[in-house]
């Protein structure tokens, strides 16, 4: 059984080496995409310039010396086109009031259209009139409508004036995107931005005529990235079941030396992106993830947040969520006034644009992630530590002539589990199938395995340091915090490296077995510490077996102080769970939210909360343990194993980068090891007066 337990070792940290390898090439990539891309909206900053009656060009001066790198251009609308004065545009219903809603000028028009209608036996409600008398317009709109509204639309031509009609109530396409415009791109581009993002729609129908056309358009303008808006990707298409379309798109937006970043809208954690935008994951793997992601701030939340808030919300995803591109959109607090709210974005503006530089982050134009590459090879070796530190855990949690028996089974198991991996590994047809489940499923175990073995070191420890009378209590305490955070950090290195790839990278894709990952270790802790230390002993203080154990628990009559503590311990835990994870289920209160953004104003990297009050409390387990009492020494290895857990599980959100994960935790330790000091020194004075 010793030599077992050496080649798990052996096995793990070979795996540990090749995950440490990965991981690097991971933090390479993230390290490379520092650039951060602050993109001001045209339409709502051109109206607010309307509003305070300042020209386009001074407003656009104001967003460039705050910091805005790029203006954000939307498809023109007809809606749009109307306000614009670029067309008319009328229900069908109006063609029965003639002399009402049309001059001289397009009687004759509007005439012709009434007769077609009436000719054709078409409701007059159904319909939609764009009138206008532009060269340009009227190319622009019948190129449009051919790939929009094809085979709905008619036409009348008298000279330069045109008449065009739409078998659709206005409704229906009054705010339908129509496309870029040169002109659009021309206006932007005399405000002296560095770089020019259209917001890009999609529609069915796209080809590959169509799809050059707006690559040339976007070339010309030296575009550097767009941004798709709606509810899908451009060219996403239900009748393109084989995503011929979004194939041709990403490869050729993609293409090196010449690549259009594609940026991927960043949405709360619960949602799925493909409920957000569908498309972008296919996309985002045709492109080869030349992708990056994109936050906006909604209209609700502009309603109510002051530039300050504004500006956490914008460092938090930069820091936190890898997006490197910041959509700006101006405050609109209704109490306040339009030029107070523009000053307060202008400043919030100034104030993420020197957060960012002191990130270390650069403001320019963002650059895409990329693909990380990852090796299935590399991953089955890692699979191979992962599946040996699940083993070795189980070796330490048992004692070995409780396993004598058994052990021809384990090392049955263990032979079968490792065949499993190489089938699924080294054969690209089960792997292409597999793989992904299996890397998420390595990583889940990693998570529990790990957290677990940190939670044994816990407990043989607190044993060990029983005997140390004369020993620095600070001393051992900071060893016994150092080691469990290795052991667990050692975990994470495994789950951050088997889950590297950028789809995780990019949240296009999820790991979604955190709450599990902290429920489990701590019922493994539980059960390790009842066969270890035991709540109830022989007369040799020996631990009872397990069975008798359990019945003496149930015997056991208990008080209300004990029931009351239990609670507190459930709903605790329960807290924990529910805000753990890829998903959140209960936020965070006012105070911790003022905390967490000072720490975050200050340190690239803030501690996670649940490791500033777990870390110290670790620290103060050797102290505990010399109490006669065991019930306090176990409490805080119960609490302890929270900070244990938490440092494995901020590795889960993959998102994160991994600079900024292992920076918060190291943030961690040192905020622990002081306090955890000075209450270890309170603690022992206590101790001596009683």
């Amino acid at each position: 059984m010793k030599r077992f337990k050496k080649i798990l070792l052996i096995i793990m940290v070979i795996g540990f080496l090749f995950a440490g390898f990965q991981i690097t090439l991971r933090f390479l990539a993230e390290q490379r995409n520092k650039m951060v891309e602050i993109v001001a909206d045209y339409k709502d900053f051109s109206d607010i310039a309307l509003q305070l009656n300042i020209p386009e060009k001074e407003m656009a001066g104001k967003l460039i010396s705050s910091g805005v790198t790029s203006i954000a251009i939307s498809e023109e609308r007809l809606l749009d086109m109307k306000d614009e004065g670029k067309i008319l545009l009328y229900s069908g219903v109006d063609l029965n009031y003639l002399n009402v809603h049309f001059n001289n000028e397009y009687s004759s028009l509007a005439t012709s259209a009434k007769s077609y209608l009436d000719n054709n036996l078409i409701p007059y409600s159904n319909v939609t009139l764009v009138l206008g008398n532009n060269e340009d317009t009227y190319n622009f709109l019948i190129n449009s409508f051919k790939t929009r509204f094809r085979g709905i639309t008619v036409d009348f031509k008298e000279g330069n004036n045109f008449c065009i009609l739409i078998n659709r109530s206005m409704d229906k396409v009054k705010n339908v995107g129509l496309g870029l415009t040169d002109e659009d791109f021309e206006e932007a581009t005399k405000l002296g931005f560095n770089n020019i993002i259209p917001r890009v729609e999609n529609h069915e129908g796209i080809t590959p005529e169509e799809v050059d056309s707006l690559y040339s358009q976007v070339k010309k303008y030296k575009v550097k990235t767009i941004i798709f808006a709606g509810v899908t990707v451009f060219g996403q298409d239900y009748q393109d079941e084989k995503e011929e379309i979004l194939k041709f798109i990403g490869e050729k937006f993609s293409q090196t030396d010449a690549e259009i970043i594609t940026a991927i809208i960043e949405k709360p954690a619960e949602t799925d992106l493909e409920t957000i935008q569908r498309g972008i994951k296919s996309l985002s793997k045709y492109s080869n993830y030349v992708n990056t992601k994109v936050y906006s701030t909604d209209l609700a939340q502009l309603q109510k947040l002051t530039y300050e808030g504004l500006v956490e919300q914008w460092g938090r995803a930069i820091s936190q969520r890898n997006v490197r591109i910041l959509y700006v959109r101006p405050l609109a607090k209704a109490e306040k006034t339009v030029s107070e709210n523009c000053e307060n974005t202008l400043k919030a503006i100034k104030e993420i644009k020197n957060r960012i530089k002191y990130m270390g982050m650069e403001l320019g134009n963002a650059k895409g992630l990329g693909s990380v590459k990852q090796n299935r090879y590399f991953q089955l070796i890692m699979g191979f530590g992962i599946i040996s530190s699940g083993f070795f855990l189980l070796l330490i949690v048992f004692e070995e002539d409780k396993l004598k028996k058994f052990l021809k089974a384990i090392y049955i198991l263990y032979g079968i589990i490792l065949l499993g991996l190489m089938f699924i590994y080294l054969i690209p047809l089960v792997y292409n199938l597999f793989g992904d489940l299996a890397n998420k499923l390595l990583a889940l175990i990693a998570t529990i395995s790990f957290a677990s073995i940190g939670g044994v070191w816990l407990i043989e420890y607190s044993e060990h340091c029983r005997e140390l009378k004369d020993k620095s209590n600070i001393k051992e305490g900071i060893l016994l915090l150092i080691v469990s955070v290795l052991v667990a950090g050692i975990g994470g290195v495994f789950v951050g490296a088997i889950l590297s790839d950028s789809k995780y990278i990019l949240k296009l894709d999820t790991f979604r077995g955190v709450k599990i990952s902290f429920l489990l270790p701590l019922l493994i802790w539980g059960f390790a510490y009842v066969m270890k230390i035991g709540l109830f002993k022989d007369s040799n203080n020996k631990p009872l077996p397990l069975l008798e154990q359990c019945k003496k628990l149930f015997e056991t009559q208990v008080t209300v102080k004990y029931v009351a503590i239990a609670g507190v311990i459930l709903v605790a835990l329960a807290i924990i769970v529910m805000r753990s994870g890829n998903t959140m289920v209960s936020s965070a209160s006012s105070l911790e939210l003022m905390f967490r953004n000072l720490l975050e104003k200050y340190l690239v990297a803030r501690p996670r909360t649940k490791e500033l009050i777990a870390f110290p409390i670790l620290l103060l387990i050797p102290c505990l343990a010399k109490f006669k009492n065991r019930e306090w020494s176990c409490i805080a290895m119960g609490a302890g194993m929270i900070g244990i857990e938490n440092v494995i599980n901020s590795f889960c959100h993959i998102r994160m980068p991994v600079f900024v994960t292992t920076l918060s935790t190291i943030f961690s330790l040192i905020f622990a090891i002081i306090i955890g000091s000075i209450c270890v020194v309170i603690v022992d004075k206590i101790k001596e007066k009683f």
